[in-house]
């Protein structure tokens, strides 16, 4: 699991490189590179107001905006029960009176079903152990009823202490997959202990005396103990930071698992999904909390004039707001083109209120002071909000969905299942070339009685972001994508320094694969190549850029030989586990291929070599 503080010091001395390659790197390129034709594709479920999936609508049937632009939809297809079929032809709609569509340029022919990815994140660090039971058996019955051959599933959790854990990486095999959920239910969870430590504060909170005699006395007739009050506040104070700065971190370590698993999916084709289950992330950890001191010490605090300060709790919450981590995790969502699914497997949260444990009201208010219940139903109110409202914030801009309140979870597996599998590709070209920035989206059916789901902006990604997002899909992931055929060859490794090591590395593939240009006696090719480098904890290297130029003798080519071109790079690396991922992309063609090789060794062995 990556920490903030330890993993960037792990960036900076993971991996330095020096490219060499054998064939040129000159930076002055010979010619232009290709120019592709920019389309952004927006994937939208349509539902009537029943919440069924709408079929048969062409593009004439959709207005889509960018930036508050109208656009106009060039590539268009649907994709139903899983397969693509083509938009209603023309003829098809007389009967119903409408005019028949336009034929769109560039339409999508009917293929085969499309990949699906998905993410199985269990956060153990809030789920109780019953809770969580009633997930993992929901998982299992999404994977064996819904899992198709072109699926891919990853299994991950969050431990009870903060670190991330892949049971099963991504596998179309269902057997694999319900068998890494089998192991979870032997893993430890921290819910119920954050839970039980929340409800014994809050009880405490509303047992606690801050009057030296009984309540429903008249007010001047009570004696004020201001030193037991003020004892009190600060106690309670300092208990409640406590718990908050607890959570904040639990937070963060979920949020950053999160990141972890969504970055290396923009990578990846076809549709991808991750599935949160988890019982709420705070936007504002401990924010009911606040509420709750703030009830029972707020109005007595008066009578301290400025001896006693209470805080709002709004002010209070904030020093620990996580809202501008949960708009950064809906923007890595948005730029890796991944929904975002969540479960809240809490069920209906208890009002303390209406506990036996707690009492119906503060049993130790003081009367004629106006003081509220500590915990009432606003705070309650407070409480859920506070813990599903980011979630549903990551659901709604990737357009996926949330489900709370409740214990039953099998419609919800079936409505991701139906969202992956009945939706509309809708393509537009934007009005700017790859900028690399994020764009607002807007999509509306014609119908008003139609609505329409999708993610709510995307980034207009340059080429260069593409290939690192491949080189990373290809360290990270099972996935592998390989048209040019490149294959990685180590050399023989040297000693570096402060227990480093040096490391020849090839990365060879068949020339004809590039598209070369004649220059004089050669035909000459120019390709671009990330290199990223994980480490055996799972911290990844900054991806490196090289741009490369293939030079080939045009009388090999002429003869039918077909040369190997080479790259020749050299890699300082730390000892233990490494593992390298390349992406290499032809600027000419546009196509882009990734390969990985794993290297285990020590600066002592390479001494020795």
């Amino acid at each position: 699991m990556p920490r903030p503080s330890r993993f960037l010091s792990l960036l900076v001395g993971a991996t330095l490189l020096v490219a060499a390659p054998a064939f040129s790197q000159d930076d002055q390129p010979i010619f232009d590179e290709v120019v592709e034709v920019n389309i952004v594709n927006v994937d939208v479920v349509v539902i009537d107001k029943d919440g069924e999936p709408v079929h048969g609508l062409g593009p004439e049937d959709f207005r889509i905006n960018e930036d508050g632009d109208s656009m106009e939809i060039t590539n268009f297809y649907e994709v139903r029960d899983g397969r693509n079929v083509a938009a209603p032809v023309a003829g098809q709609l007389i009967e119903a009176g409408l005019p028949d569509p336009e034929p769109v340029p560039n339409q999508k022919p009917a293929i085969d079903l499309e990949s699906r990815a998905f993410v199985l994140f269990f956060d153990n660090s809030s789920l109780e152990k019953k809770n969580r039971k009633r997930v993992l058996q929901a998982s299992r019955d999404f994977v064996r009823d819904s899992m198709g051959e072109n699926d891919f599933v990853k299994v991950s959790y969050l431990s009870a202490s903060g670190g991330l854990e892949t049971l099963q990486g991504f596998t179309n095999s269902p057997g694999d997959v319900v068998y890494a959920i089998d192991r979870l239910e032997d893993t430890q969870v921290e819910g119920n202990v954050v839970n039980n430590n929340t409800r014994h504060l809050v009880r405490d909170l509303v047992r606690a005396n801050i009057s030296a005699e009984t309540a429903g006395q008249a007010l001047e007739s009570v004696t004020l103990d201001t030193s037991r009050i003020r004892f009190q506040s600060n106690l309670y104070r300092a208990k409640i930071t406590s718990e908050v700065q607890r959570a904040y971190m639990r937070s963060q370590q979920s949020l950053a698992g999160i990141e972890y698993l969504i970055r290396p999916l923009a990578g990846i084709p076809g549709q991808k999904a991750v599935i949160y289950a988890g019982e709420g992330l705070p936007t504002k950890p401990g924010e009911s909390l606040w509420h709750a001191y703030y009830n029972k010490f707020s109005n007595i605090s008066a009578f301290f004039q400025d001896e006693l300060t209470i805080t709002e709790p709004e002010i209070q919450a904030l020093d620990y707001d996580l809202t501008r981590n949960f708009e950064r995790m809906v923007a890595k969502a948005q730029e890796a083109g991944v929904r975002f699914y969540a479960i809240d497997a809490a069920g209906r949260r208890p009002n303390y209120r209406l506990s036996a444990e707690y009492g119906l009201a503060d049993a130790n208010s003081i009367a004629g002071t106006g003081q509220t219940d500590v915990w009432n139903q606003r705070v309650s109110f407070i409480r859920d909000r506070n813990l599903q409202g980011g979630l549903e914030l990551i659901a709604h801009e990737t357009g996926a969905a949330m489900i709370a309140n409740t214990r039953s979870y099998g419609d919800f597996f079936d409505r991701i299942d139906r969202d992956l599998n009945n939706f509309y590709s809708l393509g537009y070209q934007p009005p700017r070339e790859r900028d690399g920035l994020f764009h607002s989206v807007e999509v509306e059916p014609v119908n008003p009685d139609y609505r329409a789901i999708y993610r709510q902006s995307y980034q207009n990604k340059t080429a260069e972001q593409s290939l690192v997002d491949l080189a990373l899909a290809e360290l990270l992931t099972d996935a592998s994508n390989n048209p040019l055929d490149i294959w990685i060859e180590p050399g023989k490794a040297s000693p570096s320094d402060k227990q480093k090591y040096i490391l020849p590395l090839q990365i060879k593939f068949p020339a004809d694969k590039a598209t070369l240009l004649p220059q004089g006696d050669s035909k000459v090719g120019q390709l671009t190549a990330v290199v990223v480098v994980k480490d055996e904890i799972g911290d990844t290297s900054p991806p490196q850029r090289i741009p490369l130029t293939v030079e080939i003798d045009a009388g090999q080519i002429a003869e039918g030989k077909v040369p190997v071109a080479v790259a020749d790079l050299r890699l300082v690396m730390r000892e233990g586990k490494q593992t390298v991922a390349v992406a290499v992309r032809d600027r000419l063609s546009g196509i882009a291929s990734s390969k990985r090789r794993a290297r285990e060794r020590s600066a002592a062995t390479a001494a020795r070599c």
